[in-house]
């Protein structure tokens, strides 16, 4: 498989661990398939913890 990039890897209590998600197409794409794979990214949360709202 190659190198992996650091930004997809997760570690917990000294184990690494590559976290991918499988999801269901709403209908067959070009080539028939009904699923997709894809590989969650390890992206560091906004400093300042939330969605600011505006005011109406």
């Amino acid at each position: 498989m190659g190198e992996i990039q650091k930004d997809h890897i997760d570690g917990c209590y000294g184990k690494k661990y590559m976290v991918f998600e499988v999801t269901s197409l709403k209908e067959p794409d070009q080539c028939g398939k009904t699923h997709a794979a894809y590989i969650s990214k390890n992206v560091a949360a906004p400093k300042g913890g939330g969605v600011k709202k505006s005011k109406p």
